[in-house]
């Protein structure tokens, strides 16, 4: 039995952004990777292995970025990682549906594979009643040679129509540090023809030989400890290219003892450092389970590797004890400096062209009198912005995203109509997606309703906007986040 405390959404955010600007992105070019997959297809035949791993374009035309999307590493935490991502472009057909496998990453603490839809085939998330969407799956499996992965995971989305899967667990690699896996995606469902026949569930299975990154001993953490009452056993603490990752096994200690200040890692700031994973499970099956075994509990915590290295104090509380270790990080090695697309003020290229990538300062700025209200109680009295019409694929959309600022954090407002429930065809009120995006992840998401008031060029354009969001996969202690207000942009480019 798993309890999963807090699950996996982070995404550094430009879904309408990068939807509406042309973005210049050089990447440092990668090395050879080790990856083969093949795919079995309801009815179809498995795809040719020179799919996978694709031959990468010149940094100057954008490296990796050119086959997948940065948002795409930003929404599964792989931003620092992005050299140690494998790409792939390996298609699997059946009906309406496409799936397409993109790209794939491991280390010992996580095992993470990017996916993409066709564009009227984008996943459910806000509303969940879209006419024409699929629902991730949350039981792909993955196995290796020594059987299933057994850990908890997370799904979400990176640009619209892509998507991760990231399992908290890595494979267990041979001697050559290559690991055989089998991924089993099963339970899409996809679209009939227009007779109203509707073709069977589709499963795909898919196999691969993946290199699995090292990590880095945190020689600091001991083996054993006590903390008050608990005895405390080191499984893993260590430093991979994309988090840091303590695990422990704590004997005395109930699931329910362990809370969100159990494990807590700051920097040296004293700030707590962005944490993807908390999840506490007993060590046995729920059938074994008696009164001594039921107070020994493993703990599995990771964070975000910090892109830039430094001391950190990793703090343990519980059991009636406190303990505090500090340990050093180094820079991640052979980082591309591109840095945040969504956040980041001082992004900036580090070849061609010094000092022209994008910051939310690049857009234009426009007065705003919206109102948040939980994770954020600020009124939004000026942002940088653009919006407009544009069509997903799906339809016709109205897009409004706002950058911000609240005490010198830079916040993302993306707002979207819903085409499915309804095209935009003109001011009016209509149901929309909206997402509050932090410097490293998604926060919060939900339905809302924007009304426009204004839509002729050269604007502004006005309107309003009101509703609640809920957290998704963060550790932020509000549940909810409330927005309304009156917004004003200049179009942009659509």
């Amino acid at each position: 039995m798993r309890t999963r405390l807090t699950e996996l959404q982070p995404r550094a955010a430009i879904a309408l952004v990068a939807a509406i600007l042309a973005l210049a992105i050089v990447a440092v070019l990668l090395g050879p990777r080790l990856l083969t997959w093949r795919s079995i297809v309801p009815g179809g035949s498995a795809p040719p292995a020179a799919g996978c791993p694709l031959p990468l374009p010149s940094p100057e035309v954008g490296g990796i970025f050119a086959l997948i999307p940065p948002g795409d590493f930003e929404a599964a935490g792989l931003s620092i990682a992005t050299a140690r991502v494998t790409p792939c472009q390996l298609n699997a057909t059946n009906g309406a549906r496409k799936l397409t496998f993109i790209g794939a990453y491991a280390d010992p603490a996580r095992t993470v594979l990017l996916f993409s839809t066709n564009r009227d085939q984008q996943p459910c998330q806000y509303p969940r009643q879209y006419a024409r969407c699929f629902t991730i799956p949350p039981t792909i499996s993955i196995t290796d040679d020594h059987g299933l992965i057994n850990a908890s995971s997370s799904t979400g989305g990176g640009l619209p129509d892509e998507y991760f899967f990231s399992l908290d667990a890595g494979p267990r690699p041979g001697a050559d540090g290559i690991a055989n896996l089998t991924v089993t995606v099963p339970g899409f469902t996809p679209n009939g023809p227009a007779d109203g026949s509707q073709p069977a569930p589709g499963e795909w299975a898919f196999s691969l030989a993946l290199k699995v990154q090292p990590s880095v001993t945190i020689g600091a953490v001991p083996n054993q400890f006590d903390l008050g009452s608990w005895k405390v056993t080191t499984e893993a603490a260590e430093v991979t290219p994309s988090v840091i990752h303590i695990q422990t096994v704590i004997n005395g200690a109930l699931v329910t003892d362990v809370v969100s200040t159990t494990v807590v890692l700051l920097d040296s700031s004293g700030t707590p450092v962005n944490q993807i994973v908390t999840s506490a499970a007993v060590t046995v099956p729920k059938q074994q389970l008696n009164s001594t075994n039921d107070k020994i509990t493993r703990v599995n915590d990771q964070w975000l590797r910090p892109a830039a290295g430094g001391t950190y104090q990793l703090q343990f509380s519980g059991g009636g004890g406190e303990r505090t270790i500090n340990f050093s990080v180094d820079r991640p090695v052979g980082l591309l400096r591109e840095r945040s697309l969504c956040c980041d003020p001082n992004g900036k290229l580090p070849l061609k062209g010094e000092g022209l990538g994008f910051k939310p300062t690049d857009l234009p700025q426009a007065p705003e009198s919206l109102t948040l209200d939980g994770f954020l109680t600020t009124t939004i009295t000026s942002g940088w912005n653009q919006c407009g019409q544009v069509d997903f694929g799906s339809g016709t959309s109205f897009t409004f995203g706002t950058y911000f600022q609240a005490d010198g954090v830079w916040y993302l407002l993306d707002v979207r109509s819903d085409p499915n429930l309804r095209q935009y065809s003109g001011p009016g009120t209509y149901t929309a997606i909206a997402w509050l995006y932090g410097p490293t992840q998604r926060l919060y998401a939900g339905t809302v309703r924007i009304t426009v008031t204004a839509d002729h060029y050269p604007g502004p354009y006005r309107g309003s906007v009101q509703g609640t969001l809920d957290r998704v996969g963060t550790t932020t202690q509000q549940p909810h986040l409330s927005v309304s207000g009156n917004w004003t942009c200049k179009p942009g480019l659509m």
